[in-house]
């Protein structure tokens, strides 16, 4: 009896939650937008499958190894969605990262070389368009006294700051958009690495009280 409460209890939670406006996530374009509208799209797609094939069948005229499949085929829907938006946000959090995670090795180095040369660079263009009374060959930062670093800093004006202040603007700038470059080819990546099985799912049933007071979720195992 709790494994056929535990499977309509998720089989509920599931249908509520593709039911709302935009998919699983709700409204707005997710994290920037950056592949998140077609990753729900296809999750909803798969999702909308998925139940039609049961849409003839009553919930209490099925067996419980006919609700544990259904609730396996959502466990894997999801678990794909959880891949491909994986892939995506942790490039966006370091270039390279999500490149790694699909196998594509020589695609992560060079986000990640790319990323790293970009910060070293924008590191160093600002420091050497800083005054030069605030350079370290100016200004002893390990044995001056604060207040004296502290007075430096502020005898120069505004002006003579603005190169400094724009190329870390620059930096910045830039390195979103390799990150944002780096998450949707990652997005693209796990996805083709799903349609082709190069990455596959194991069906997941979930207890609806699991050790630890885990609750409900859908764990990620991938398979190369």
């Amino acid at each position: 009896m709790r494994r056929v409460f535990a499977v309509s209890v998720f089989l509920s939670l599931a249908a509520a939650l593709f039911a709302l406006p935009g998919g699983p996530r709700g409204h707005g374009p997710g994290w920037m937008g950056m592949g998140d509208a077609q990753v729900t799209a296809d999750l909803n797609a798969e999702v909308s499958s998925i139940l039609d094939a049961y849409s003839a069948t009553q919930i209490g005229s099925m067996t419980v190894a006919d609700l544990e499949k259904l609730e396996g085929q959502l466990s894997v829907a999801i678990q794909k969605e959880a891949y491909v938006r994986g892939a995506a946000m942790a490039s966006f959090a370091l270039p390279g990262v999500g490149q790694f995670r699909t196998g594509d090795t020589l695609g992560g180095a060079l986000f990640l070389a790319g990323d790293l040369a970009l910060v070293a660079g924008t590191i160093v263009g600002w420091y050497y368009l800083l005054p030069a009374n605030v350079q370290f060959g100016s200004l002893d930062y390990l044995n001056a006294p604060f207040s004296t670093i502290e007075t430096t800093w502020k005898s120069n004006t505004l002006a003579e700051y603005l190169p400094s202040i724009a190329v870390a603007a620059g930096g910045s700038v830039a390195q979103m958009l390799l990150r944002a470059w780096s998450a949707r080819q990652a997005e693209a990546d796990a996805r083709a690495a799903v349609q082709s099985g190069k990455v596959t799912f194991q069906p997941e049933l979930v207890p609806l009280f699991g050790p630890m007071g885990q609750g409900m979720g859908a764990g990620v195992r991938f398979r190369w």
